[in-house]
């Protein structure tokens, strides 16, 4: 029978080999190109010019975005400057959700956990779509090991589950808890189905239609 560990690395891999590589954010020379034109009283081409850049990298960038933004209200097109905006701001709270979860590492290592909490908890609030915030403050649970803490960790999969019901599909996801020492703990059988047997059993169905 095969072990629950080698039909996650299965898993893992093959959800990873469908998975492109990320683009980056907008490059410099474009956005200087951008500042060039609208200086020139150019809106509508420096417009152009950042809507044709890559989805994902504009996407990521709230620099580029709020420039956008700016743009639009250059060419009294308010609602699509509002909208810019909007996006501009999640952008830049994604970004911030990142340092905080980097700081609740090196937080943890520092052995500082309930700060490494906050700061995991913080990342949460900002970006509850995302699931890496959650699983950096299992780890700090994991870390901290007192009193409450396994049950603190049933409690944020439940809530991760809510804020961000598609985090299964993230290959990332099943890295994690394969492979990362922090995640020992949530390896062991009885935990593991406990906290991830329905959606690991969904998800497995899914990626072998």
């Amino acid at each position: 029978m095969t072990s629950i560990q080698e039909r996650i690395q299965a898993m893992t891999w093959r959800a990873g080999k469908r998975t492109l590589p990320r683009r980056g954010r907008v490059s410099e020379d474009v956005l200087q190109q951008v500042e060039g034109l609208r200086d020139s009283g150019k809106f509508q081409e420096a417009a152009d010019l950042l809507e044709q850049q890559p989805g994902d990298a504009l996407e990521q960038d709230p620099v580029a975005l709020n420039g956008l933004g700016h743009l639009r209200l250059g060419l009294h097109q308010l609602d699509d400057a509002l909208e810019f905006f909007h996006r501009a701001e999640a952008a830049a709270k994604l970004h911030q959700a990142k340092a905080l979860v980097n700081q609740s590492h090196a937080l943890r290592d520092l052995k500082r956990f309930d700060e490494a909490e906050q700061a995991a908890r913080h990342a949460c609030d900002l970006n509850p779509g995302w699931f890496l915030p959650y699983l950096m403050w299992i780890a700090v649970c994991e870390w901290r090991a007192g009193d409450g803490d396994a049950e603190a960790v049933r409690t944020i999969v439940e809530q991760m589950t809510q804020e961000c019901p598609g985090w299964h599909h993230e290959p990332e996801f099943w890295t994690y808890i394969d492979s990362d020492i922090d995640y020992r703990r949530l390896r062991e059988p009885e935990e593991f189905e406990r906290l991830f047997g329905d959606v690991f059993r969904k998800f497995e169905a899914e990626q072998t239609k």
